[in-house]
């Protein structure tokens, strides 16, 4: 198929992250912070050290699931999934949701539907774990893809109090 709105995506490569890819999932992180809201050294060496103990523990327990998406050898996309048990409710009769957070693709990447395909691949995940729903608060960039993906406005608007 050819002419006006078409356009080839490429399928990148995409891993559920494991032990191995900790420095990946830290590297994830820090991308997506520095590119919302710029730090300085410090404060990346400061979250550096935090996510290094983080993780991994996590990781391994299958609490913090990270997807990983590759192109030419390296992380070019990724996003990461907060698997919780909850009291079940109307929206989870299982008790079981997942918050998808920290969706990034690096900018040299961007525009060639890399999100797309790490949300589907997060979206599968938590299929195959039997959960119930996903949350995400969406950025203006990234709520077209969440939109495509199914994602709608809930009812409830989120809140947060800084302690």
């Amino acid at each position: 198929m050819s002419g006006a709105g078409w356009r080839r995506v490429k399928r990148m490569d995409i891993i559920q992250a494991t032990a191995d890819d900790i420095e990946a999932l830290i590297q994830l992180r820090l991308d997506f912070i520095n590119d919302f809201h710029p730090h300085d050294a410090d404060d990346l060496d400061l979250f550096r050290e935090q996510l290094a103990t983080f993780f991994p523990p996590r990781i391994a327990s299958g609490q913090i699931v990270g997807v990983l998406g590759y192109e030419d050898g390296r992380v070019v996309s990724g996003a990461l999934l907060d698997v919780a048990d909850v009291p079940a409710d109307c929206a989870r009769p299982h008790g079981k949701r997942a918050t998808l957070f920290c969706v990034h693709t690096d900018s040299a990447w961007r525009k060639r539907g890399f999100g797309a395909q790490i949300v589907a691949e997060a979206i599968n995940i938590c299929r195959e774990l039997g959960l119930d729903c996903i949350d995400l608060e969406a950025s203006n960039a990234g709520q077209g893809v969440y939109a495509a993906a199914g994602f709608v406005v809930g009812d409830c608007l989120p809140m947060r109090l800084a302690l």
